[in-house]
């Protein structure tokens, strides 16, 4: 089991520009969004964000206030097309806000 896990986590090509982090950097406020085990890990980056001094939010939470434009949405789904997922990254779109989209392309 533990060698299928680290092969799939070796073929993943994950690649953050200097400009994206920066970009993470410059947000005002920092939201996530995903379903399942996606958006239990964006809530362990969201509270680690907080952490280091950031802004953030868990998109659904009674406390979330309303995305705007200069903040940053991430969600992750692992198609890329997932209906609750897509519909949170319109309205955000919709709102002037950054999108940025975390999946394994499947």
């Amino acid at each position: 089991m533990w060698q299928t896990i680290l092969a799939e986590l070796g073929r993943q090509d994950v690649t953050i520009t200097k400009a994206e982090l920066e970009r993470l950097q410059q947000a005002l406020r920092i939201f996530v969004y995903g379903g399942g085990r996606s958006g239990l890990a964006l809530r362990g980056l969201a509270m680690r964000l907080m952490q280091l001094g950031k802004t953030a939010y868990v998109v659904g939470e009674t406390t979330t206030p309303a995305i705007q434009a200069g903040d940053l949405l991430l969600v992750a789904s692992a198609s890329g097309t997932t209906t609750g997922t897509v519909n949170i990254a319109k309205a955000a779109r919709q709102a002037d806000a950054d999108v940025w989209l975390l999946t394994c392309g499947c």
